[in-house]
């Protein structure tokens, strides 16, 4: 796994580096609270088709945090990414790190996972690189779904599958999956079905909708934790974001 450093980083993103790169976690950080939960979006289904040449959307985590899909088109082919970023929703300032892996000369791949697999056991890492002539900033942006022209994408069959992620903004890891379905190669569309994320303390499996504490008391349905955000504030569609960063 690739090494990520940089110099400007806060410390809560110091500390999801940190983890990160130590390798295959063993235990979660912290002690598990009694109020700890798992916070799922409810059935989401938004669609990046391809058909505009620069689509991005944001889908919030907590008030410290959104995922942040992008789907790109390079003449008939096409690319998707996906990226964990801060509040300000600033591409290439990730907060988290997404479990794939770093093909030398290629970037990092975001890996397809099945469902119920714990992902506070899996190693987590980004695509980064140096952005200043003096070698001082070190700034990541995520991982690749699939890319056009490159072998090594994990979702280049059409189907579904789940992208494992972490974040940590300042209470400790936390883990969580999205569910995608994609088209594969050689355009990459895809949809967003939708994703879940655990309190710091709380494990996760891919596909995991509410802790054990709240299998009692939660209904099925619905959302655990963004229905708190109100419904406008659900997704912030963006579209003109700076270009894909360059994968070799």
């Amino acid at each position: 796994m690739k090494t990520l450093r940089r110099k400007s980083i806060t410390a809560p993103n110091a500390r999801w580096l940190a983890y990160a790169t130590a390798g295959a976690a063993t235990a979660l950080t912290g002690t598990p609270s009694a109020e700890a939960e798992i916070h799922y979006s409810g059935t989401v289904n938004f669609p990046f088709p391809g058909t505009n040449p620069l689509s991005s959307a944001y889908f919030p985590l907590n008030a410290s945090g959104s995922l942040f899909f992008q789907h790109f088109n390079i003449g008939a082919e096409g690319g998707a990414r996906i990226e964990i970023v801060g509040p300000d929703g600033r591409a290439g300032d990730s907060i988290g790190g997404l479990v794939g892996s770093f093909v030398q000369y290629g970037g990092f791949y975001v890996s397809n996972l099945p469902p119920r697999v714990n992902l506070s056991q899996l190693r987590f890492g980004a695509y980064c690189r140096v952005t200043t002539s003096t070698y001082s900033e070190l700034h990541c942006f995520g991982g690749t779904i699939g890319y056009t022209q490159r072998p090594n994408g994990r979702f280049r069959r059409p189907g579904e599958g789940f992208v494992g992620f972490t974040f940590d903004t300042g209470a400790g890891p936390q883990y969580g999956w999205a569910r995608i379905k994609t088209s594969g190669e050689p355009k990459y569309r895809f949809i967003l079905h939708d994703y879940a994320w655990a309190d710091p303390g709380e494990s996760i499996q891919t596909g995991q909708k509410r802790s054990s504490r709240q299998m009692a008391t939660v209904p099925e349905h619905g959302s655990l934790g963004l229905l708190a955000l109100g419904a406008a504030g659900l997704i912030a569609w963006r579209k003109g974001r700076a270009p894909v960063p360059g994968e070799d």
